[in-house]
């Protein structure tokens, strides 16, 4: 995982360097992990899960901070009692599949740490974001817009640059006890945590 890590510094800074945006990174065995881990160290850092913390790291993660799982999803996992990695390995695949269809091997999968999917290197981006956090709590619409303008610029010069356009813009909002509110795919996420 030691090349890994490099590659992933190399790569944030090629990142940094381009287009003046931070990017995280996560590093892991799996597609799956790797996606999980680049949550940690936002919005400018890495986190790498290896094979020895990878099962512990998901053991007890609320199915909600799955990636990949919808609200819609995650709502029919806790109306059958899955609430966390541990209660969705204790399903069957057999009523994994006859639940979720088709995705029933995945969730079976990725409950035992297995994901075999391929990672995509050309695939069409789906979304381009900023965030910061603020160093102080925001209690006025001003300062608000204040704070969002350079989030603003930095995501539509990356768009007009790009020739990008959106049919969605989404503002996402992290309150001082941190509920997260979520993000829709689209040119112009913009965050700001307090």
């Amino acid at each position: 995982m030691e090349i890994a890590t490099v590659i992933a510094q190399e790569i944030r800074a090629k990142i940094k360097a381009t287009t003046e945006l931070s990017a995280s990174a996560g590093i892991s065995y799996n597609k799956f992990l790797a996606k999980m881990a680049s949550g940690q160290n936002k919005p400018d850092g890495q986190f790498v899960i290896t094979p020895k913390n990878g099962p512990a790291f998901v053991e007890q993660l609320p199915i909600k901070k799955f990636h990949g799982f919808g609200p819609a999803t995650a709502e029919k996992m806790h109306r059958l009692g899955i609430e966390t990695r541990a209660d969705l390995k204790e399903q069957t695949l057999e009523f994994l599949v006859e639940h979720f269809g088709k995705s029933g091997p995945y969730f079976y999968g990725i409950a035992r740490g297995i994901d075999n999917r391929q990672v995509k290197a050309d695939r069409v981006r789906k979304s381009v974001a900023a965030e910061d956090t603020s160093s102080e709590d925001i209690h006025s619409f001003e300062a608000a817009r204040e704070g969002l303008q350079p989030l603003i610029e930095k995501v539509w010069s990356y768009c007009e640059a790009n020739e990008i356009s959106a049919k969605t813009v989404t503002l996402k909002v992290k309150y001082a006890d941190f509920p997260d509110y979520p993000e829709q795919d689209g040119c112009g996420t913009f965050a700001n945590d307090r």
